[in-house]
This record gives structure tokens, C-alpha cells and sequence, in this order.
């Protein structure tokens, strides 16, 4: 799956959301984890 979404800035200092770090993400009142990864997260092929 793919998700974007904006992590609270303290999160991110903190390196709660560090690249390779797995959060929870609310999506419609259910709770799932994901990992942080780098942008691009996708490249199209050419």
C-alpha cells in the first residue's frame, strides 16, 4: 500500500519518524503500521 501523510515535525526530530521506522496510521478508525521510507518511494519505469 501506499500512504502520504505529514508527520508532526517533533516526531521527525525526535527520530520517531526516521526513514525505517514503523508507525501507526489511523485509516478509518483502524490502526495499521507502516514504515517511514525516503521520497521518491516510487519511480515509474521508462
Amino acid at each position: 500500500p501506499v500512504a502520504m501523510a505529514y508527520v508532526n515535525k517533533a516526531a521527525v526530530n525526535s527520530g520517531t519518524a526516521a526513514e525505517g521506522a514503523t508507525v501507526e496510521v489511523d485509516i478509518r478508525g483502524k490502526r495499521l503500521p507502516f514504515t517511514v521510507v525516503k521520497l521518491p518511494f516510487y519511480s515509474r519505469e521508462k
